[in-house]
């Protein structure tokens, strides 16, 4: 419903900002970059506070990622995950298995 009401149906020259929790960021991002429901369990978690920033235009169904989970202003002081060098944003295994 959020998805529909307040960004396919936003003017182009709109900006919007979500605040969420990392497991509805990965169900928002994988959505908003129009991937398969089941591509979600690939999707790893957004460090918290991480910046991730989707150019989107609903008119013409443009997708673009401007930064995906950066946590750069972390950087400073070694905040973050660990070992986020070797997973990165990409799993190689569902998160979630039936």
């Amino acid at each position: 419903m959020f998805i529909r009401e307040q960004l396919f149906d936003a003017e182009d020259s709109a900006n919007v900002l979500v605040v969420t929790h990392g497991l509805t960021s990965r169900v928002l991002i994988n959505t908003l970059m129009d991937n398969p429901e089941v591509n979600v369990n690939y999707l790893n978690w957004a460090d918290n506070t991480s910046f991730t920033e989707i150019e989107f235009s609903p008119k013409t169904n443009a997708r673009n990622i401007i930064r995906l989970n950066d946590r750069t202003h972390l950087m400073e002081d070694s905040l973050g995950n660990s070992n986020y060098e070797e997973w990165g944003l990409f799993s190689k295994v569902e998160y979630i298995t039936e």
